[in-house]
């Protein structure tokens, strides 16, 4: 039976399976992620790339779908009212926070593929609250240039995109100071 599906949409499939499940390990059980917050992040900063599509590859790029389902877990880790995380757990998180903006950044800007706007447009939904607890506090406030530098210690602009991931990166913060005032998101 599984031969006859679309590679894709078995990619598709599997996915939202993974996503499923790590968004009822941290509704239900943050409190044992707590030792597992490194690892945690580093399966936040691998989820970019999955959405882009490379020019000479024979896989395909996971969808709106998943970008929505990934929204969705995105907004699970940072939402107090929908997780039983603790404050240990949350805080873990903001720390690392900004590697899977930056893992954002270089998937948009990777010269070797691209990002389908509607993926862009879904994804944002998700990346937004994770900006609101990046800035939570008044860690990062600039003058209304929030983020702006905060990238760096996490080598935005190293990876293979240089400073296409700056303007990836500007252009994130920019778009959620405007949804901020405007009350969008």
């Amino acid at each position: 039976m599984l031969a006859n599906l679309d590679s894709s949409y078995l990619n598709e499939v599997v996915f939202a399976e993974i996503i499923n499940l790590a968004t009822v390990l941290v509704r239900n059980r943050a409190d044992s992620l707590i030792q597992q917050v490194a690892g945690l992040i580093d399966f936040c900063c691998a989820i970019p790339p999955l959405f882009v599509q490379r020019s000479r590859s024979y896989t395909t790029a996971l969808g709106p779908a998943a970008a929505a389902s990934t929204s969705r877990f995105f907004a699970t880790l940072v939402d107090k009212k929908h997780s039983r995380s603790s404050d240990a757990f949350l805080q873990g998180l903001i720390k690392h926070f900004p590697a899977v903006l930056v893992a954002y950044s270089r998937a948009v800007a990777d010269p070797r593929g691209r990002m389908r706007p509607e993926v862009r447009r879904e994804l944002m939904s998700g990346l937004w609250p994770i900006c609101d607890a990046v800035t939570t506090g008044g860690r990062v406030q600039s003058r209304g240039r929030e983020g702006e530098a905060l990238g760096d210690a996490f080598g935005l602009g190293e990876g293979s995109g240089g400073e296409a991931e700056k303007e990836i990166w500007a252009d994130l913060w920019s778009s959620w100071a405007r949804k901020r005032y405007t009350g969008q998101g």
